[in-house]
Parts: C-alpha cells; structure tokens; sequence
C-alpha cells in the first residue's frame, strides 16, 4: 500500500459506509495526506457516491459529490479538469 501512494500521483478516495469501516483505507488516507504535506502538494482525492460522514480528516478537505446519479457525468469532467489543473499548477479559476 505505501508504494502505491508514492507511485501514484494522486490517491482517489470513494468513502462509502462500508470503505469507512476499514483501517487499510484509513491508513492509505493518512499516507496520502501526509506524503502530500511533505511534497507540499495535493495527493488525496475525495469522492462522495454514496451518503456518509467520514472522519474529520476528510471532511476537512474539499470533496466531490456526486450521490446524485443525474450529475456523475458532469462531475466526473470536473473531477478530470481539476487533476489536470493541480497537475499543470493553474488554478482553478484560470479554466
């Protein structure tokens, strides 16, 4: 699991209740995070598909959500936009 968050350029987490109940998830989220804090650079990824509450260290960052079917294809373009901008280091608002 660690090599994969230091191989991978971004971690996408999915939080669902049953993804909550796992400690691995939870160790992969904190990997994420904090490999990020050390490159002082966004890892961690969150989507929302399905209603939940996840921990405070989540939360605390900015999530899509796309519980609602209709907009899954729209989000999942935006998703694809921000990665391409957190990737070329614009920002949003430049798009």
């Amino acid at each position: 699991m660690e090599r994969a968050v230091i191989q991978s350029r971004y971690t996408l987490a999915v939080p669902t209740p049953r993804y909550l109940e796992s400690n691995f998830t939870e160790l992969e989220n904190v990997l994420a995070e904090h490999l990020g804090l050390e490159t002082a650079a966004t890892r961690l990824l969150t989507v929302i598909r399905e209603p939940c509450r996840p921990r405070l260290g989540i939360r605390a960052r900015l999530s899509l959500d796309l519980t609602d079917d209709a907009e899954l294809e729209a989000g999942c373009a935006r998703l694809a936009r921000e990665v391409l901008t957190i990737r070329d280091g614009r920002q949003a608002a430049d798009q």
